[in-house]
């Protein structure tokens, strides 16, 4: 087995990045994509975590903070939430089927700094709401479609500036996810 000296395995971060290592080329989730099942890698879905943790970083968000998650499951989602624990904040995840009312009611009271939505729909609910919300200072939408459409930043732009920023590798990341404690929310 390879170790990271990075790395404990107390806590859900550290298994994560644990397994990425131990397994990288095994299939970490499987997605469906044009009527057929394909694999993510361990070592691909660690990529794309440490690039949308990095760009949680340059978009400020800090330990603690909250980032909230208005998404059906999907693979986004799973990255998304693992990149927020990178980070050391904390998933605010509301259910799908929420009305504009009731995530307005539930993101005022977590106060999120960003939040990540994952179609048209979602994103409405939240906009519906957003003006009552200070906290939300960045909204991402999963489908480039739903942002470009919305003018809010789009996943994948925002994975290419956790990309472009990882690689110049200031070891902020990696310093937050050696600092994960079990205690951590």
């Amino acid at each position: 087995m390879v170790r990271n000296p990075l790395l404990n395995t107390h806590t859900l971060v550290s298994r994560f990045y644990a397994e990425a290592v131990r397994i990288p080329g095994s299939p970490a989730l499987m997605v469906k994509r044009d009527g057929k099942y394909c694999e993510i890698s361990w070592h691909e879905m660690e990529q794309r975590v440490r690039y949308l943790a990095t760009a949680l970083i340059k978009l400020g968000v800090r330990p603690g903070d909250r980032v909230g998650i208005l998404s059906e499951n999907r693979q986004e989602w799973i990255e998304a939430d693992f990149a927020i624990l990178s980070v050391g904040a904390i998933t605010v995840a509301l259910h799908s089927a929420l009305t504009s009312q009731q995530v307005g009611d539930q993101f005022r009271d977590a106060a999120p700094v960003v939040v990540f939505t994952s179609n048209p729909e979602q994103l409405e609910k939240l906009l519906d709401v957003w003006e009552e919300l200070p906290s939300v200072k960045y909204i991402v939408a999963f489908d480039p479609t739903t942002a470009a459409q919305a003018a809010v930043t789009a996943y994948t732009d925002l994975l290419a500036t956790g990309k472009s920023e990882y690689e110049r590798g200031d070891g902020e990341l990696n310093r937050r996810i050696r600092d994960a404690k079990p205690t951590d929310i």
